[in-house]
């Protein structure tokens, strides 16, 4: 189990807690406010979720500093399971010796293989049945499977959706399946309390034959829609015809939607998204076909993350998000443009190529009717390279900025418009 899942630390435990050891009059003056205000103060950056050593160390003040320390560490854990079927193993702690835990665990990253689904033991459904505050969930399915709805079911994990608490949900997937029958009966189980969900989807073996799968029985296809009322935000990487082509969804009140692209040919906005949407993030490269938009979508803020897979010119990306912005239905309602344009190398780079003046000036033609004819009010453009042996040189970035400056400066005039410049690694 992961640094951030419960372990068997005993001074974690209440039970453990030595009997005479309540709070000193000190701290039983303080406000039960502060000591929470204090122990969020103890938070550390998430980056590799482990959790903060001050929050064990104050977990050991008393019963009360225990308590509230307890909604901390235990709000979000992962259960990472190799390859060696190790699932049930890191669940045995949290269901057998310390099942009260379960109620402080909002965000749960759960990851199986196909190992975890030879052999379920029984109490596992029942265990991830005491999570009856979990909002957040995340799987990652690498059990090559026809779909992993299948495997859901087989450990269980179908009760925590069902459950109506889920608002966010988040699945990495290997799939034999290349239409939406394996992916909606998710959706379904919590489409009334969704608010957020990522999807990172990907055919494992594409053609392959299902009939080598004997043991899976395919369920009976289902042609109801499934309805989001609660969604507001959906990402998917997915460049396979299940959310592209499928007419069996709705989320009329969806507010953002990201889409990663990576194959070639041509793409769509799926149909199903409604014209009331208000940002459209794409992130895609410079050799991909711009998305066809079969909906009248009017989003008012627009991001483009693309890459630049060649060193030199900036002509090609600059045409690409010219032409993005000319094929969406109603260019003229943006408020917020952000561009960000990575440059992909696999070699070493000394100089990080910034656009040319022509380069600026060719973005600026792209910008200023935006603005002259319709109501935009901030750019923001960004500038990265993938190669993590560049390191920005102070002066280039200066001189980026100043050049940037002098070619939008007909916009910048009054203050009504701001163009905004970053260089992010």
């Amino acid at each position: 189990m992961s640094p951030s899942t419960p372990t068997t630390d005993d001074s974690l435990l209440p039970a453990k807690l030595h009997p005479d050891a309540p709070c000193t009059p000190r701290v039983k003056q303080l406000p039960i406010e502060l000591i929470h205000h204090v122990v969020e103060l103890l938070a550390e950056p998430d980056r590799d979720r482990r959790i903060p050593r001050a929050w064990t160390t104050c977990s050991r003040v008393c019963r009360t500093w225990n308590r509230i320390c307890r909604h901390h560490i235990f709000r979000s854990i992962l259960v990472y399971a190799r390859r060696d079927g190790a699932v049930a193993s890191r669940l045995n702690f949290l269901h057998f010796t310390a099942s009260h835990l379960a109620e402080y665990i909002l965000d749960l990253h759960l990851t199986f293989h196909e190992a975890d689904l030879a052999k379920v033991p029984g109490w596992l459904p029942d265990c991830f049945k005491r999570f009856k505050n979990l909002r957040k969930l995340h799987i990652g399915c690498y059990a090559t499977l026809p779909s992993p709805f299948a495997a859901l079911q087989t450990l269980g994990i179908t009760s925590l959706l069902a459950a109506g608490r889920i608002q966010s949900f988040e699945m990495e997937s290997y799939e034999l399946i290349e239409d939406d029958s394996g992916l909606l009966p998710i959706l379904s189980l919590c489409s009334a309390t969704l608010e957020e969900v990522k999807l990172r989807l990907c055919v494992d073996r594409p053609g392959v034959d299902l009939a080598t799968f004997p043991h899976w029985k395919p369920e009976p296809r289902d042609q109801s829609t499934v309805r989001l009322d609660a969604l507001r935000k959906l990402d998917f990487e997915e460049d396979l015809p299940r959310l592209h082509e499928t007419n069996r969804i709705e989320c009329p009140n969806l507010e953002s939607l990201t889409i990663t692209r990576s194959n070639h040919g041509p793409w769509v906005i799926p149909s199903w998204i409604p014209a009331s949407l208000r940002g459209l993030v794409l992130k895609v490269s410079e050799k991909l076909d711009i998305p066809q938009f079969v909906t009248s979508i009017r989003p008012s803020r627009l991001t483009i993350e693309i890459y630049k897979l060649d060193r030199g010119s900036y002509r090609s990306v600059l045409a690409w998000i010219k032409d993005c912005i000319d094929h969406l239905p109603s260019p003229n309602d943006l408020r917020q443009l952000t561009i960000r344009i990575k440059v992909y190398c696999f070699h070493p780079i000394k100089v990080f190529d910034y656009p040319t003046h022509e380069d600026h000036q060719e973005l600026y033609r792209v910008i200023e009717p935006l603005h002259r004819h319709g109501v935009l009010e901030r750019v923001k453009l960004e500038f990265a390279t993938e190669n993590w042996r560049f390191k920005p040189i102070p002066t280039d970035r200066t001189r980026e900025i100043v050049t940037m400056q002098e070619v939008f400066a007909p916009l910048l005039e009054g203050g009504r418009f701001a163009v905004d410049t970053e260089h992010w690694e």
